[in-house]
């Protein structure tokens, strides 16, 4: 942060923005959100031999809209009923939004002693991603408090 930072310049409209002012392009931050992500879930799955249908219980997309999350199922053909949402509950989440899925739609099959095998796909600031494997079972989950 410098002083020259901090100056801010009028874009019109009543815009005002400093350098070190955020700007994002929705426009490359959609593409990048059903490009990259479902890329790296396909190349995940190739190099650890995994079949979406026999192998994975659940995937876990990061639930920034439902439009993105969407798109990503349809790219994969991942089996809808294997791709929990609760967008219509509470939003994009930010980075809660993969552990919100556990509680609010998977807590009773993770409680159980049944193992279950998530695919788990997030994304989000500096178009940053993330692809991992969760086997899980017997997990201590409390019920959500909503206030």
């Amino acid at each position: 942060c410098t002083a020259e930072s901090l100056v801010e310049e009028d874009f019109g409209n009543g815009i005002h923005r400093a350098p070190m002012h955020t700007l994002i392009d929705g426009m490359k931050v959609f593409t990048f959100a059903i490009s990259k992500p479902p890329r790296s879930v396909q190349q995940f799955m190739e190099e650890q031999n995994l079949d979406k249908d026999n192998d994975i219980d659940f995937f876990l997309i990061h639930q920034a809209n439902k439009l993105i999350v969407d798109r990503v199922v349809k790219k994969l053909k991942l089996p809808v009923e294997k791709v929990p949402y609760n967008l219509e509950k509470f939003g994009n989440l930010g980075g809660a939004s993969i552990p919100s899925l556990m509680v609010t739609r998977l807590r009773k099959r993770l409680q159980s002693s049944e193992p279950s095998t998530l695919l788990c796909s997030s994304f989000g600031l500096g178009l940053s991603w993330g692809t991992m494997l969760v086997k899980m079972n017997n997990v201590v989950i409390p019920e959500l408090i909503e206030i």
